[in-house]
């Protein structure tokens, strides 16, 4: 490690606000690419950005570069009938994390070879999400965002409508965790004797029985030490009971809680069980707002000088369930222009008041109260 860098400080970060600045940067990164290419997503769909990945995958792999995926199957449903066969044809090692149970297709070497085992380990698998989006390139940088490799995220596709996100390019030490989370993860069944996991104070990784709770329980010590404010931005807020207890506490010291939500969802069923949440929130002085334009998908949290962002929502997902990670921001920069972001997109919002709350009809109040028992798996 160079003297210079710290273990407590990325070497360089640098914020995308702008999914096609992002998305362009992205892919002249991997163009340029020279040993490695691995990269970890939600859901890999096929359209624009799918197929320039797929052009740039392609010549990297021509170059000598080595190029590997690892993917959800239940957030990529159709990649095997898309451009999954392409992608593997071309020289992409390709992983499959949690597989729908009715699909037979070789591409998890811990797999059983039996048709019914096999889909008795996928059953068991089934509520282990792989919610992560991290691309390492060439063992030097990491590209951690909250976009998957869909076209929702680009304004060239869907204009105005484009879902709201942000991720950042890091270099550092901390790259070498990012490196074996991978490894663990695309090499899981092939007897391959892993040392213990690179620490990094920057990143948080719940990748274990042991690492869900300890992040649990870091995001719950955060919140608790607040001094003067928490800003949460996410998608789906249906927080784990003791971090909603602790937000609770929180507002009871005056702490400025601002929650930004979208009022445009891609699961209708996350506004329900928010709504459930919201007279107890507003009870407790907590200030909830509904962003207008657009579905923001960005995953940010600010705890008085501590910025995070990553793929952790939150919600119940995200701490019980799916594998995530969450980076924390080094640069005083970076920081502000993450801060900034927030305020600007808070002028965009819709305050939620007690008032809005009486306006919604009957069967949108008991909708939310039978729907909310089901918050644990959401």
């Amino acid at each position: 490690m160079h003297p210079c860098m710290s273990l407590s400080q990325w070497a360089s970060e640098k914020l995308y606000l702008d999914n096609d600045d992002l998305v362009s940067d992205f892919i002249q990164e991997i163009e340029t690419a020279k040993i490695s290419i691995d990269m970890e997503v939600f859901t890999f769909e096929d359209g624009v950005f799918a197929r320039r990945l797929l052009e740039a995958f392609k010549k990297a792999i021509e170059r000598g570069v080595q190029v590997r995926l690892v993917a959800d199957g239940w957030g990529s449903p159709t990649f095997w009938e898309t451009i999954g066969p392409e992608l593997e044809k071309i020289g992409v090692g390709i992983r499959i994390h949690r597989s729908l149970p009715w699909r037979h297709h070789r591409h998890n070497l811990d797999e059983p070879r039996s048709r019914i085992a096999k889909f008795i380990v996928r059953l068991r698998r089934i509520n282990r999400g792989f919610h992560r989006k991290i691309t390492v390139i060439d063992k030097k940088s990491a590209w951690v965002t909250s976009l998957n490799v869909t076209d929702v995220h680009l304004k060239e596709v869907y204009g105005k409508n484009a879902w709201s996100d942000v991720g950042v390019r890091f270099t550092g030490p901390g790259i070498a965790t990012f490196i074996y989370a991978f490894d663990k993860i695309f090499l899981r069944g092939q007897w391959v004797k892993f040392s213990s996991q690179p620490k990094s104070p920057l990143i948080l990784l719940n990748n274990s029985f042991f690492r869900r709770r300890k992040t649990t329980f870091i995001q719950k010590r955060r919140l608790k030490r607040a001094q003067k404010r928490i800003w949460i931005q996410t998608p789906y807020f249906i927080p784990e009971r003791t971090l909603l207890r602790a937000l609770y506490r929180a507002a009871r010291k005056n702490i400025d809680i601002k929650i930004i939500i979208p009022e445009k969802n891609d699961q209708p069923i996350v506004k329900f069980l928010t709504y459930a949440l919201l007279n107890q929130l507003i009870h407790h002085k907590i200030q909830v707002y509904e962003y207008q334009p657009r579905f923001a998908h960005k995953k940010v949290l600010i705890v008085d000088d501590i910025y995070t962002l990553g793929s952790t929502n939150f919600n119940h997902r995200s701490f019980l369930h799916d594998l995530e990670v969450e980076v924390l921001l080094s640069h005083s920069n970076t920081k502000e222009q993450v801060e900034l972001s927030f305020l600007d997109d808070l002028k965009e919002c819709l305050e939620i008041t007690p008032q809005w709350i009486k306006k919604k009809p009957i069967w949108y109040r008991m909708t939310a109260r039978i729907l909310f028992f089901f918050r644990f798996w959401c």
